[in-house]
């Protein structure tokens, strides 16, 4: 049953976004991000997501996010209006990777200098439209238990237009903790699957004090990845990492 309503909200989703592309730019938009966030929060409930928040999510800018699951966009979509920046093969995946292509995602080429060049124009201008853009600068998920290193190049457009830099800490609770990450050689559905059958997934956010006076991106990156594994209590980056996760979101 919870399977089918699941199924049932996606082609709701796939319906309705293609349709708004008929619409005017601004007006395209705000349809696009309602419908986006009305999906996330249906998806939360089908799931039994329950999100305790701290702290507010910055009105426009970058949120530079820990990174344990493709839950993650869920949890962070459902309260705000947000541009994700997932891999490239995200694209590919069934359900996440059409829904990512049809709510405006960009996506991030790893190993290509000049895809990663015109990515940073797409989140500039995205910024200066008064967007919120989400990162997850650890390139990877990780089982929750540390916070890998963060990956500068992005935040360099953060610096271009003149944008914070929000630090948000996601954490996974009691049984979660074990069953929401999204690692190694996981596959989407059977892990979907596997979620559904949980009564519930507890989940923590906390939004951090925005960054706007660093001098340059790896200082950015620094920042906001010391303020999130502050916040989680996790090793930090002096710690030899341990084997890292698949690639994620």
């Amino acid at each position: 049953m919870l399977a089918a309503l699941f199924a049932a909200g996606v082609g709701a989703v796939s319906l309705l976004l293609p349709a708004c592309r008929v619409l005017g730019a601004a007006r395209q938009r705000r349809v696009r991000d309602r419908v986006t966030q009305s999906w996330c929060g249906a998806a939360a409930r089908i799931l039994g997501l329950r999100v305790v928040r701290q702290g507010d999510a910055s009105v426009a800018g970058i949120m530079a996010a820990n990174h344990i699951s493709w839950l993650d966009v869920i949890v962070l979509g459902m309260h705000t209006p947000l541009t994700f920046v997932p891999k490239s093969e995200v694209a590919a995946w069934p359900v996440i990777g059409y829904l990512a292509r049809q709510s405006g995602a960009l996506f991030i080429q790893r190993g290509n200098a000049a895809a990663t060049r015109s990515l940073t124009e797409q989140i500039c201008w995205r910024l200066r439209r008064q967007e919120t853009v989400v990162l997850f600068p650890e390139g990877t998920t990780s089982r929750g238990d540390r916070v890998l290193r963060f990956h500068p190049r992005l935040f360099q457009a953060a610096l271009t237009a003149k944008a914070p830099v929000q630090p948000v800490a996601i954490a996974y609770l009691g049984p979660a903790a074990a069953k929401a990450p999204f690692v190694d050689d996981d596959e989407f559905l059977s892990h979907l699957w596997a979620l559904l059958a949980e009564p519930e997934i507890a989940a923590s956010v906390h939004y951090g004090n925005p960054i706007a006076n660093a001098a340059s991106r790896d200082q950015l990156a620094r920042q906001a990845r010391l303020c999130i594994a502050g916040r989680l209590h996790v090793e930090d980056e002096a710690t030899p990492p341990a084997k890292e996760s698949r690639q994620a979101l």
